[in-house]
């Protein structure tokens, strides 16, 4: 097994240690490039074939498929207010941020309590909150 890990790693190939600090980065920005150009490819696909749907349903005088802002299919019925997702966002956060304070203080021997990074995302969550009772309450309706 540990003959397989070594002729897989890149030091195998003989490369120097500057040139993988290149390959590195560079395949990482390819593949960010390849996702991004899948992402618009689909897209495009999704909407070529709602304009086909519509395309049918004109000719046979049926009502247009409902279609929103970004191109997606649109279900009827009120969306989700804003707040909500506000409120999702926190809590993910809130709960992030507690377990990398647990896992991350439980590291012994260190010059600092390394735990305190959990307070970041922490209060990102506690922002993103206090958003959410801000839109919620800017939203109701008088």
């Amino acid at each position: 097994m540990n003959s397989i890990l070594h002729a897989l790693s890149l030091a195998s190939l003989g490369l120097q240690p500057w040139m993988i600090s290149i390959i590195v980065p560079v395949a990482g920005m390819l593949v960010g490039v390849i996702f991004g150009i899948g992402g618009m490819y689909f897209h495009h696909r999704k909407q070529e074939m709602w304009h086909q749907t519509a395309r049918i349903a004109l000719e046979k005088g049926q009502p247009l498929p409902p279609m929103g802002e970004d191109g997606e299919l649109t279900k009827p019925g009120e969306p989700m207010p804003r707040w909500r997702g506000l409120m999702i966002g926190g809590l993910i956060n809130l709960g992030v941020g507690a377990g990398l304070y647990i896992a991350l203080g439980a590291i012994p021997n260190t010059a600092f309590n390394v735990g305190l990074f959990g307070c970041i995302p922490f209060f990102i969550g506690v922002a993103l909150l206090v958003g959410a009772i801000i839109e919620a309450v800017a939203s109701r309706k008088p």
